[in-house]
């Protein structure tokens, strides 16, 4: 084990912290080989849960825009209660049709300071994961 812990993986739209990692910028050209495949293993981690919630966002419109709340807590219970609800429909054999899922087009940052500590973070599980294979 590296004794590395990510708690969470996000796309571009994310900032990099100690407990979200994100992938690497693709458009600086000094983007090497380990983090290019530490891009692709991040995506591949992520793919399951964005096609999750892809398929509620088709269903539930409130989770296609930001949730306007304040507090981390009442996302959270807004998120719960629309997978509760998706999941007792599907049980009950509710048919909808599924709208375009949006996924994000792509992995390019957007050119904003990120801070040291989730860029030192990041760095190392790169190299552990790149040890690994």
């Amino acid at each position: 084990s590296s004794g590395i812990n990510a708690e969470y993986g996000g796309d571009k739209a994310f900032s990099l912290s100690q407990g979200l990692m994100k992938v690497y910028s693709t458009v600086q050209a000094n983007v090497n080989i380990d983090q290019k495949r530490f891009n692709k293993h991040l995506a591949l981690a992520r793919n399951p849960v964005e096609r999750a919630f892809g398929k509620l966002k088709s269903r539930w419109r409130i989770l296609r825009k930001p949730l306007p709340f304040y507090k981390v807590e009442y996302s959270v219970v807004v998120i719960s209660a629309c997978i509760v609800h998706h999941n007792w429909l599907i049980k009950e054999d509710d048919q909808w049709d599924e709208e375009d899922l949006g996924h994000p087009d792509g992995d390019e940052d957007d050119d904003i300071p990120l801070p040291k500590s989730g860029h030192q973070k990041r760095d190392k599980i790169c190299r552990a994961l790149m040890t690994r294979y």
